[in-house]
């Protein structure tokens, strides 16, 4: 029995699992330090001080001085 060699379908797992995972990274990588461009850093980490679409309070941590993590930056107030 002869066994065959599908280069698509290998070259599409390699794609699904190797490579877009490794970009997937670094585009959120390079968007979560974009996001907090500018900002004041503390030295110590505080909770966030937005409201989530639930209506309670954020549980992520953030250094950032306006108080509002990566994710609630939108809520932050405008300078």
């Amino acid at each position: 029995m002869k066994k065959t060699f599908n280069i698509k379908k290998t070259v599409f797992t390699l794609i699904l699992c190797f490579i877009l995972p490794i970009l997937a990274s670094s585009c959120a990588d390079d968007q979560a330090q974009n996001t907090n461009e500018g900002v004041p850093q503390l030295e110590t980490s505080i909770r966030c001080v937005a409201i989530t679409a639930q209506g309670v309070r954020c549980k992520n941590m953030t250094k950032n001085a306006d108080g509002y993590c990566h994710v609630h930056r939108s809520q932050a107030p405008k300078k």
